[in-house]
């Protein structure tokens, strides 16, 4: 399932992916028309994920931030909850103060980021997937 809402101005996109068996991006064949930052839960078991063709295993109940100019693909695409935005919804570098350093999240660490949930964690993310999808509804 994938919900998609866009600014009145058109050009702002903030987007949720549930449950879509063909998730992935390949930022050398897409990245004219689809340059999104990516928070990528895994609510299923460990799985492998493929950032730039690099392995790395990824945790059940874990959060991964990902680049816009990031090529990836999951194990079980199925079992990931993505939200994705992009620079018109939502400027990382505008919003510094807000984010701070330059987006530490995104920016901030070599290779990646890998963020563990605790159980209040995931009960709020999924409250928060809850009302995004009641939202777009």
């Amino acid at each position: 399932m994938k919900y998609t809402f866009t600014h009145k101005d058109g050009f702002g996109k903030l987007i949720l992916i549930k449950n879509e068996s063909g998730f992935s991006i390949n930022y050398f064949k897409q990245k004219t028309e689809y340059s999104f930052h990516t928070i990528a839960w895994n609510k299923g078991k460990c799985q492998n994920v493929f950032i730039d063709e690099v392995k790395y295993e990824f945790n059940s109940n874990t959060l991964l931030p990902i680049m816009l100019n990031q090529s990836f693909r999951f194990e079980r695409p199925e079992d990931i909850i993505a939200w994705q935005f992009n620079r018109e919804f939502y400027c990382i570098l505008n919003h510094d103060a807000e984010v701070g350093c330059i987006g530490f999240i995104f920016f901030g660490p070599s290779p990646t980021m890998f963020v563990s949930l605790e159980e209040e964690d995931t009960d709020k993310l999924k409250k928060l997937q809850d009302l995004f999808e009641e939202e777009y509804e």
